[in-house]
């Protein structure tokens, strides 16, 4: 079964005014790219590849971010956890404005800034597609906020998802020396 996906949402909820302003504001962050039958909390066999973060808009200019890591949305308080804190900072970054959270939480809650409604001139081609009248018939060509991104194979994502883990594990015991191994010169060997 081959059904619709958008990035960093459901289908049903791409649309939404705040869901993509958070896109927006979340550009350059790793989407999740999910159905509308996806279940964050016990995901299908076939839906346990999927990673990054979903918005789902709640009532007035309020939206739900969720970290999903194979399938699930983490809580704060385990191993890739700290993923909603970075999402949180990049979001109060982007002028939005994000409740406490608790140590247990599963997302996090961001009321969006009035001005970052995007006209539709600065909604990429994806975004306008969806808009469009007809959603169901709109190719959906795109992955991320950069309509001229590639897309990734998972061969670059789980090489990335493991540099990001040795670095944050380096970082943590102290040895991490700002650079890959494979950057340095060996040694006996002056650089060029």
């Amino acid at each position: 079964m081959n059904e619709r996906t958008t990035p960093g949402s459901t289908p049903a909820h791409s649309a939404h005014p705040s869901v993509i302003a958070a896109r927006h504001a979340l550009c350059g962050k790793l989407a999740a790219e999910i159905t509308d039958r996806h279940d964050i909390t016990d995901p299908a066999p076939d839906e346990k590849a999927v990673r990054g973060y979903i918005v789902e808009p709640r009532a007035g200019d309020l939206v739900a971010v969720y970290w999903l890591e194979k399938g699930r949305a983490v809580r704060r308080d385990t191993w890739r956890g700290n993923t909603l804190d970075r999402l949180a900072d990049h979001l109060t970054r982007e002028g939005w404005t994000v409740e406490p959270m608790l140590r247990t939480s599963l997302c996090l809650h961001a009321h969006r800034p009035a001005e970052t409604v995007a006209p539709e001139a600065a909604l990429t081609e994806w975004e306008r597609d969806l808009l469009a009248a007809d959603v169901d018939s709109a190719l959906q060509r795109y992955t991320t906020c950069d309509e001229n991104a590639a897309v990734e194979d998972i061969v670059d994502i789980e090489a990335r998802y493991a540099a990001e883990l040795v670095t944050e594990a380096e970082a943590t015991d102290g040895t991490w020396r700002g650079e890959w191994i494979g950057d340095q010169p060996t040694a006996g060997t002056s650089p060029v």
